[in-house]
C-alpha cells in the first residue's frame, strides 16, 4: 500500500467514526424529543394515561363499569377472598357471608353487581347474588328449586343476569335471571353464558355431541331462546366472550384465535401482532373496540382491536413506566381499559384512561 493509499484509508476510517457519532447523537436527540412530545401526538391510534391500582398483595379485577367502578375480589382482614367493588380509589366488600371465597364477576352500566360464593358443603358448589346499593344482596335462584351450583357471569343495564346453573342430576346449563321471575334455563345442552346485552341476546358457548366447546349466541324469541353457533366445527374449540348492544359478539378459538361476529357478516378473524402464536378476546364496548391479548413468541401482550387494526397497548402509554401490559381484561364504553401488568417485582392491574391529542384526559372518560 502506498503512503497516499494509507492516508486515504485513515481519512475514510475517521469519517466513518465521525458519522457514527453524529448518527448516535442525532438518535438520542430525536428520542428525547419524541418522548417529550409523546402526549401531544397528532390524531391517530389511541393513547392512554396509566394508573397502577394499589391494594393488597393479591387481588383480581373482573370488570369495569361505565362509571369507572371496578369489581373483582380481594382478601379481607382474615385473608379470605371476598367479592369487592373499587370505587374512587376505595375498596368496598360487598359479600358479608361466612364463606371463605367469593368473587364479583360483572357490573352493569347502572352499577348493579353480580357475585358468587363458593359453598364447599361436602361437594363443590356455589351460590350467586345480585347486589345494588345499599343492599342487601338478592339470591339468584330458580323458583321451587335448590340448585347445588349457580354461578352468575354477566348483567345488563336492565338488571337481567346470566350464568350457569344446575346440579349433579342434570348437569349445568345457561340461565337468564330477572328479579321479578327468577332464573330460567335457556339451553338443554351443557352450556356456559358469558354476556348479555340490552336486547336480551346472550353470548357464550355450549357443548356439542362429542363434548367440544362451540361459541354461540342465544337470541330471545316468543317460544324461547334460539342458539346460533358462530363458527364451523373445523375452527376447533371456540367460545364467545362478550356481545354489545349492536349484536357484535367477540370471542376466540383454538384454531381461529380472536374473532368478531355479526349476524350480517358472520365470523371475521381479527389481525395479530408480529410473531403471534394465539390471540384471545376478553371484552367489547359499545363503540366496537375489542380488548384482549396477543400471545407472541416473546410473551403475552395486552392489545386493543379497533376496526381492522390491532394496537399493542404497551406502545400506547408513555415509555419508561417499567410495566409490561400483558392482558386487557375489560373495557367500558368510554374506552377505559383494565390491564393485567407485571414489573420486575410483582403482578398487578393498571387502569388505562384515553387521552386527547393535547395530552389531557379525554373529556368523556371517567
Amino acid at each position: 500500500m502506498t503512503r497516499l493509499q494509507a492516508k486515504i484509508a485513515e481519512l475514510a476510517v475517521a469519517l466513518v467514526v465521525a458519522l457514527s457519532a453524529c448518527a448516535f447523537a442525532l438518535q438520542v436527540d430525536v428520542r428525547s424529543a419524541l418522548e417529550s412530545i409523546w402526549a401531544a401526538r397528532a390524531p391517530g391510534p389511541p393513547h392512554y394515561t396509566a394508573t397502577a391500582l394499589g391494594g393488597p398483595a393479591y387481588y383480581d379485577i373482573a370488570d369495569v363499569g361505565n362509571s369507572g367502578y371496578l369489581v373483582g375480589m380481594a382478601p379481607d382482614a382474615n385473608m379470605d377472598m371476598r367479592a369487592n367493588l373499587w370505587r374512587e380509589g376505595r375498596m368496598v366488600f360487598i359479600d358479608r357471608s361466612d364463606c371463605d371465597f367469593s368473587c364479583a364477576t360483572a357490573i352493569s352500566s347502572t352499577n348493579c353487581v353480580v357475585f358468587y360464593v363458593d359453598t364447599e358443603q361436602g361437594v363443590p358448589g356455589c351460590r350467586s347474588y345480585f347486589w345494588r346499593e345499599p343492599g342487601p344482596a338478592l339470591p339468584i335462584t330458580r323458583p321451587g328449586r335448590e340448585d347445588r351450583y349457580c354461578k352468575a357471569t354477566a348483567i345488563n343495564s336492565s338488571g337481567d343476569v346470566v350464568g350457569v346453573i344446575g346440579g349433579a342430576d342434570e348437569g349445568c346449563h345457561a340461565f337468564v335471571w330477572r328479579e321479578d321471575s327468577g332464573a330460567v334455563v335457556i339451553d338443554d345442552e351443557p352450556s356456559y353464558p358469558t354476556a348479555i346485552n340490552d336486547r336480551g341476546q346472550v353470548a357464550g358457548w355450549r357443548r356439542d355431541g362429542p363434548g367440544h366447546k362451540r361459541a354461540c349466541v342465544w337470541t330471545p324469541r316468543p317460544d324461547g331462546y334460539h342458539a346460533i353457533q358462530l363458527a364451523p366445527d373445523s375452527a376447533g374449540w371456540t367460545e364467545a366472550c362478550e356481545i354489545n348492544n349492536d349484536g357484535l359478539a367477540v370471542g376466540w378459538g383454538t384454531k381461529l384465535g380472536a374473532f368478531r361476529w355479526t349476524a350480517e357478516d358472520g365470523v371475521r378473524v381479527l389481525p395479530g401482532l408480529r410473531k403471534q402464536v394465539l390471540s384471545v378476546v376478553r371484552d367489547v364496548n359499545a363503540g366496537g373496540d375489542i380488548a384482549g391479548c396477543s400471545v407472541t413468541t416473546d410473551g403475552p401482550r395486552a392489545v386493543l382491536w379497533r376496526g381492522n387494526e390491532i394496537i399493542d397497548l404497551n406502545e400506547a402509554v408513555a415509555p419508561g413506566s417499567g410495566w409490561e401490559l400483558r392482558w386487557a381484561q375489560a373495557i367500558n364504553d368510554d374506552g377505559v381499559i383494565v390491564c393485567r401488568a407485571v414489573s420486575t417485582e410483582f403482578a398487578f392491574y393498571v387502569v388505562l384512561t384515553p387521552m386527547e391529542a393535547d395530552g389531557g384526559p379525554a373529556s368523556d372518560a371517567h
